[in-house]
């Protein structure tokens, strides 16, 4: 399961249920789902929510800090691996587009290979 889907999966399940449970019975229910699909989830995807107090503060923290991930590894797959061609070339994008270097780079990200199958 990729990030997007992880986040938008958590994001889901919270909506759906904080309208009809009580205000501690959404963190629980997140936290339920997120054992389940935890032992799927490796690196990066992992994200321990099932090991902290779940409130806005974690949240918040995991969508500021885990923005658009999957932009950043497909510019590591164009750079074939190589961390310091990677940095060099997100320095790059965000130097030559300041007014909004995600968008670059997501737009640099759309001749990136495909993910590897992992099967």
């Amino acid at each position: 399961m990729s990030r997007r889907a992880c986040w938008t999966f958590i994001w889901l399940t919270c909506r759906s249920r904080s309208s009809t449970s009580g205000a501690r019975r959404p963190s629980r229910a997140i936290k339920a789902d997120y054992a389940a699909l935890a032992p799927s989830l490796s690196g990066l995807e992992r994200f321990d929510l099932d090991k902290q107090p779940l409130n806005n503060a974690v949240l918040v923290n995991y969508l500021i800090y885990f923005h658009e991930l999957d932009n950043f590894a497909a510019l590591h797959r164009m750079n074939h691996g190589d961390l310091r061609a990677t940095i060099a070339q997100i320095i790059s994008i965000a130097k030559a587009h300041p007014e909004d270097p995600f968008y670059a780079i997501s737009e640099t990200t759309r001749a990136a290979p495909p993910v590897p199958d992992e099967r």
